[in-house]
């Protein structure tokens, strides 16, 4: 009895879990790709970054990245805010904390990411350099 009572249990907890798992709203799925995208390029993975951004700007996208050289390390980062703009798409705004290892001085720069959702998933159309230093 008992076995069988503790393997409804565990179908109940299965359920509810499945069911429970796809429930992100649209905002919850852009602040998870933002935040899985802004990690990735802060620890220099840049290809594993590359994967959320739209094929069709992807390789203007990796030129820009290698341009910023392979000294420059990013220290943190924090979304400043984000804007839903309809039709899928959203602006997001972060603010990178950088150096290079041969020079002593922390800089910033705040990037403007336009996101663009298709088929249910967002991907980073754009970025450019709001204000700060450059990269």
């Amino acid at each position: 009895m008992r076995t069988a009572r503790s393997s409804s249990l565990a179908v109940i907890a299965a359920v509810v879990l499945v069911a429970c798992a796809g429930g992100y709203s649209s905002g919850d799925q852009l602040q998870r790709q933002v935040d899985t995208y802004n990690d990735q390029v802060r620890w220099g993975r840049v290809y594993s970054a590359a994967e959320l951004v739209r094929e069709d700007t992807r390789g203007e996208w990796l030129r820009a990245h290698r341009a910023w050289g392979p000294d420059l390390q990013i220290a943190d980062y924090e979304v400043v805010d984000s804007t839903m703009q309809g039709d899928g798409v959203a602006m997001v705004r972060v603010t990178i904390s950088w150096y290079r290892p041969s020079q002593s001085e922390l800089q910033t720069t705040l990037l403007a990411q336009r996101w663009r959702r298709e088929a249910r998933v967002w991907q980073l159309e754009s970025e450019e350099v709001e204000e700060g230093a450059p990269l």
